[in-house]
C-alpha cells in the first residue's frame, strides 16, 4: 500500500508550551489522526492510527528502509480514564519507517519550509521543516515486535528480526492496537474518557520527550458491531507529551540511571513515575501509580513503596495491557502476560515479575488503600536487565502510608508501654537516615534516628500508656 503524497500546507501553530526550533534532528508528531477499528479477534479489537511526522531540527532525519536500520520507529497505545485511574488498554507493535515524503503539512516560525542537507532529498531523508504521514491502513499491518529495537539508542537488526527470519511472525490482527471490547464498551464504562498515542523513536533523534503525541477519542458502536471512533481530526495538532499526562491533579517524577537524562549521552532511558493520593472519607487513603517506561531499555520487573509497621492495607491492586510479544528482548527471555501480585512484608509492599516487564513505551499501575495519611517516600523500581557494573535498581521521589502515630510517646511498637523493645528499635537504627515517616524517627520527623530520638524513649522509659 503506497502513501499517498499531501502537497498543502495546514499552517498548524505549535501548541502552548511547545518549545521553538530545536538544534539537530527532531521528530515530532504535527498530525494525529483517523484512529479506527482494523480487525476483530475474538474479545479483542484491533485498531490502528494515521501519524504525521514533522522534522522541526536543524538537522535532517535519516529515513533509509529495511535492511538498514537507520530509520523510524512508530508505536501506538490506546488508553482510559475511568474513576479518576489513568490506564494502557492496549499497545501495538511498531511500524518501520521508509521513504519519507517532503511534505509541508505543517507550519511554524521561523522553521524552514522543507529544506535539505546538501547532498540529501526526500525518501532517505526528512529534511528540515518536511513532514511525513502514514496512513491507518498502512500502520495497522507488516510491523515488528518492540523486543528487537533499543528504545534508548534506536539500535535494531533487520538480520535477526521477526520480520526478516519469518519465526513467530503473527498475523496483521496480532499487530495492531489490541483492546478487549469490554475495555471500551460504552455500555461498561459510563463516565470513562480515552486516548490514542503516535510514538516516534529514531536513532538520531535529540529530544525524546516531544516524539510522542496523543489525542481524545469516543467510542460509538451500535450493537455488536464495529467500532468507531469520535475525535479531531487532522487539522487539529495533538498534544506533544504522553497520554499519561492526561492524569488530571496527579504528580510525576522521573526514574532513570542518570539525572537528568541526556539524549545521545546518558547511559539508558527514562521511566516516568505518575502517582496520586486520595483521601477515602473513611479513615484511609487510595494510592495510585502509573509507570510508564518511555525509553528505558534495561525495562522494569519490580515496583515497591514503604509501608511502616503498624499500616493497615487492603485493595491491592495491579494493570497491565495485554501484548504479543514473546521476547523482553533480543536474544532475552520469553515473556507473557503474567499478573505481578503485591505483598505487603519487610516493611514495604512490593509487585515483582521474572516474565513481564514493563517495555520502553509500555505503562503499568499499582494501587492499595491504606489506614495512614500520604507522607514523601521513595519508591523502588528493579530493572529488569541486568548488567555488570550498573545499578539494579532506581528511587523514585512519591508519596506512600505515614508511620501510624504512636499511643504515647516514645511507644514506638505500640505495645502500651515504653520498654526495652522501643530500646532496641532506636539502636537498632541510630544514626541511620531512615526516611521520613518511619516510626524510629519519633522526636523530629527529621528522616535520621539519632540522640533526639534516643531521649525521648529514655525520658519515657518504664511507664505504661
Amino acid at each position: 500500500m503506497k502513501k499517498q503524497i499531501v502537497l498543502a500546507a495546514s499552517g498548524l501553530m505549535l501548541s502552548a508550551g511547545a518549545s521553538a526550533m530545536a538544534a539537530n534532528p527532531d521528530v515530532v508528531l504535527c498530525q494525529l489522526y483517523n484512529f479506527s477499528q482494523a480487525s476483530t479477534d475474538g474479545s479483542v479489537r484491533g485498531m490502528s492510527v494515521a501519524t504525521t511526522s514533522w522534522n522541526i531540527g536543524d538537522a535532517d532525519l535519516q529515513w533509509f528502509q529495511n535492511p538498514n536500520s537507520q530509520h523510524p520507529f512508530i508505536a501506538m497505545n490506546m488508553y482510559r480514564m475511568k474513576n479518576d485511574r489513568m490506564e494502557m488498554l492496549g499497545t501495538s507493535w511498531v511500524k518501520h519507517g521508509f521513504f519519507a515524503l517532503s511534505n509541508l503539512q505543517c507550519d511554524l516560525p521561523n522553521l524552514p519550509n522543507c529544506v535539505f542537507e546538501p547532498g540529501h532529498s526526500g525518501g532517505s531523508y526528512l529534511g528540515q521543516g518536511c513532514t511525513d504521514t502514514y496512513s491507518a491502513g498502512l500502520n495497522d499491518s507488516g510491523l515488528g515486535p518492540r523486543f528487537e529495537i533499543n528504545p534508548w539508542t534506536g539500535a535494531f537488526s533487520y538480520s535477526t528480526s521477526i520480520m526478516n527470519t519469518g519465526v513467530g511472525y503473527p498475523s496483521s490482527t496480532k499487530q495492531q492496537i489490541r483492546v478487549e471490547d469490554a475495555d471500551m464498551n460504552p455500555t461498561l464504562n459510563a463516565g470513562a474518557t480515552y486516548y490514542f498515542q503516535g510514538y516516534y523513536v529514531h536513532f538520531n533523534d535529540t529530544n525524546h520527550m516531544n516524539s510522542a503525541a496523543w489525542k481524545q477519542c469516543t467510542p460509538v458502536r451500535s450493537g455488536s458491531g464495529n467500532y468507531t471512533f469520535t475525535q479531531s481530526g487532522s487539522g487539529t495538532q495533538p498534544t506533544w507529551g504522553f497520554a499519561i499526562d492526561a492524569w488530571s491533579g496527579a504528580s510525576q517524577t522521573v526514574i532513570a540511571e542518570q539525572l537528568p537524562v541526556v539524549e545521545l549521552v546518558s547511559p539508558d532511558g527514562r521511566c516516568i513515575l505518575a502517582y496520586k493520593v486520595t483521601d477515602n472519607g473513611n479513615g484511609t487513603w487510595h494510592y495510585e501509580y502509573a509507570l510508564l517506561n518511555v525509553d528505558m531499555d534495561r525495562q522494569v520487573d519490580e515496583f515497591a513503596i514503604p509501608v511502616p509497621a503498624g499500616v493497615n492495607v487492603t485493595n491491592i491492586g495491579f494493570h497491565a495491557p495485554a501484548h504479543t510479544e514473546p521476547r523482553a528482548w533480543v536474544g532475552g527471555p520469553n515473556i507473557d502476560n503474567a499478573q505481578w501480585n503485591g505483598v505487603v512484608s519487610g516493611g514495604e509492599i512490593r509487585w515483582a515479575t521474572t516474565s513481564n516487564p514493563v517495555r520502553w513505551g509500555t505503562m503499568y499501575n499499582f494501587r492499595f488503600d491504606a489506614d495512614q495519611p500520604p507522607t514523601n517516600v521513595d519508591a523502588t523500581v528493579g530493572l529488569f536487565r541486568a548488567i555488570s557494573g550498573r545499578p539494579d535498581t532506581l528511587p523514585g521521589a512519591t508519596q506512600g502510608p505515614s508511620a501510624p502515630t504512636p499511643s504515647c510517646a516514645g511507644d514506638i511498637n505500640n505495645s502500651g508501654a515504653i520498654d526495652v523493645d522501643d530500646l532496641n528499635q532506636i539502636l537498632s537504627a541510630f544514626g541511620d537516615n531512615v526516611g521520613i515517616g518511619d516510626p524510629r524517627d519519633i522526636a523530629n520527623n527529621d528522616g535520621i534516628v539519632d540522640v533526639d530520638d534516643l531521649n525521648v524513649v529514655l525520658a519515657a522509659f518504664g511507664d505504661a500508656c
